[in-house]
């Protein structure tokens, strides 16, 4: 199934009616909402059962069916279109759990729908609040989903117990560094100001003495100092000297100290970023816990409240209860597998393509726990990735994704949009992600909707440009339209 068109009306997009070709296709919006506009058409049309704000008469033509299932086809339109997240690790999970329904997982979870119909105690008893077989079904897959989320609220607040610990420590180092500092700068400051007085005091008895001449009184003894004249005011020069560099020398160091150390500076950039990934890792652990909650309410509703959705197969009667328990643990340790071998699948080629996006600053991805994604540096793991980091990333989940469907979803990847991480990539790595895109236009039709400035610098890559015109301040009230502009290849004709 691919992008074959766009037609219609809308205030937003104007009179439209263009035909999509094949390869890779840039769709350019100089302004972020008719992107998001053609984005939101596109999510659409693929899952079109999906709730969504009319698009106002606009719609985009497909070439091939959607699949018949509508699970299916939202499991699709996730690797069409992406995951509405942007965060590695949900995108991680979300494409791995995905990729491994595509591959038979949805049809073990039918099988052991299946076995509920015949042997309902499978999944517990029914407390008269799952409602329907539909609703029973949805409630089990995601069920399924969540499985995992006590364990991972589990490593998560373990992460950002560390986290804290680390931030504190830092915090610690910093302020004993700025003390340090502050003691440093005030001490040379005093020893500057000593070696300032005391030369001053130098420079008033050497003039005192040099206008009064031999009959000057020594200011010791108070006798006339006659023949020593000479050796008193060379040794109050010698000594004004030393006192002037020794001066210099604390003048110097009091300058050196006016800006914080480096190793301090160093030091309260690190508390700002501990600070900063302790944030983000508290709103992971609280995602989590929403998630922790979500699954007991679940298991409430299918009414598995005290056991394991295994355990309580034990509450079978009758000659079939062996076998049925043989059955659905067969069929839950292979969908187990399943989704082991596309986890690890997605993180091998994920790590790949990361690498060569971020040019070698992200050497790859790892799992250390079982839903927590990891960035490797040259040092070891990035706690606090930048933000153009954390997009590689999810290029590289969603590139690799594309491929692996490419390779085993017989034909059913058809087309892949690629639109918001992309934008906050520099220029260098959206040139990596372009040549990328490139690669897998070879298998599917690709659409990268964008602000255009890769456009400009490449355009011989696209095998078409598509701008959506929009200039508001120009022409007030004027919607935006469509026009292609130049791509590929150039011919020059000799003659």
């Amino acid at each position: 199934m691919r992008i074959a068109s766009f037609q219609g009306r809308s205030d937003l997009l104007g009179d439209v009616d263009v035909t999509v070709p094949d390869g890779l296709v840039a769709v350019v919006g100089r302004d972020d909402r008719p992107l998001r506009e053609i984005e939101a058409l596109l999510r659409r049309a693929l899952v079109p059962e999906d709730e969504a704000t009319d698009d106002g008469g606009v719609v985009a033509g497909l070439q091939g069916s959607l699949p018949r299932d509508a699970a299916e086809a939202r499991d699709l339109a996730t690797i069409w279109t992406g995951p509405t997240s942007l965060e590695p690790t949900d995108v991680f999970a979300s494409l791995s759990s995905v990729l491994a329904r595509l591959r038979g997982g949805a049809r073990i979870s039918q099988a052991l729908d299946l076995l509920q119909v015949s042997s309902p105690s499978l999944d517990g008893p029914d407390d008269g609040e799952g409602g329907g077989e539909e609703e029973r079904r949805v409630l089990r897959e995601r069920l399924w989903k969540l499985e995992d989320a006590p364990d991972l609220l589990t490593r998560l607040e373990g992460e950002l117990a560390d986290l804290r610990g680390d931030h504190a420590e830092a915090a610690g180092d910093e302020e004993a560094g700025t003390m340090a500092w502050l003691r440093e700068r005030q001490d040379a400051e005093t020893h500057l100001q000593a070696y300032r007085d005391r030369a001053r005091e130098l420079k008033v008895r050497l003039s005192q003495l040099e206008a009064s001449g031999a009959e000057t009184p020594c200011p010791m003894c108070g006798r006339v100092l006659e023949e020593h004249f000479s050796a008193v005011v060379d040794t109050l020069r010698e000594e004004w000297e030393s006192v002037v560099q020794d001066g210099s020398w604390w003048k110097r160091r009091r300058e050196q100290l006016e800006l914080k150390p480096e190793p301090l500076q160093e030091i309260e950039v690190r508390v700002v970023r501990l600070q900063a990934a302790t944030e983000d890792w508290a709103e992971r652990v609280e995602r989590a816990r929403a998630r922790t909650q979500e699954l007991g309410e679940v298991r409430r509703r299918l009414g598995l409240d005290g056991l394991r959705p295994e355990g309580s197969e034990a509450a079978l009667d009758g000659p079939g209860r062996e076998a049925g328990h043989a059955v659905a643990a067969a069929l839950r340790a292979v969908r187990a597998d399943l989704e082991a071998e596309c986890r690890a699948a997605l993180l091998e080629a994920g790590s790949r393509t990361v690498y060569r996006l971020s040019g070698g600053r992200v050497l790859g991805l790892s799992e250390a726990d079982p839903g927590l994604l990891r960035l490797e540096g040259v040092e070891g793991p990035l706690r606090m990735p930048a933000e153009e980091d954390r997009a590689a990333v999810v290029l590289a989940l969603r590139l690799a994704a594309a491929r692996e469907l490419a390779a085993s979803g017989g034909g059913r990847l058809g087309s892949l949009v690629v639109s918001a991480p992309f934008d906050r990539l520099d220029k260098e790595r959206q040139l990596r992600v372009v040549d990328e895109l490139r690669d897998l236009s070879r298998h599917a039709q690709v659409l990268l909707l964008t602000r255009g400035r890769v456009v400009d610098a490449y355009p011989e890559a696209f095998d078409a440009v598509l701008e959506i015109l929009s200039d508001p301040d120009r022409n007030p009230g004027r919607a935006p339209s469509m026009r292609w502009l130049a791509a590929g290849v150039g011919e020059i004709e000799i003659r």
